[in-house]
């Protein structure tokens, strides 16, 4: 499983819930999956953008469940993978979501 983020990257494009993933070269340009034919969006790079493109939905209501079918519409993020800190790249390991669970929950007896 050590290569499944990397492999699960190559086979783009693909959505992931709301979000397009599209590969440009080795960078990524993400955007809501109904805004694929739009060439009017706003852009962004940074994480912070991230995080405030997820804050609320089109409307301006803050979306307090992230993972709601409400993402706004209109933006379109590009990532440069030249800009992952060097101990990212080529190294993306997934791991076994029921070990990452008991993390969450707080086993003490499973660290990372």
């Amino acid at each position: 499983m050590e290569n499944s983020v990397e492999q699960a990257l190559e086979a783009v494009p693909f959505c992931f819930g709301q979000i397009l993933v599209r590969k440009t070269g080795d960078d990524f340009v993400l955007c809501h999956r109904d805004d694929e034919a739009h060439d009017d969006l706003e852009i962004f790079q940074g994480p912070e953008d991230a995080i405030e493109i997820a804050r609320y939905d089109d409307a301006g209501n803050y979306r307090a469940l992230k993972t709601a079918p409400n993402l706004r519409h209109g933006w379109r993020m590009e990532l440069r993978t030249s800009d992952w800190p060097s101990s990212l790249r080529g190294r993306l390991v997934g791991c076994a979501l029921r070990r990452c669970a008991k993390r969450w929950i707080g086993n003490p007896g499973c660290i990372v």
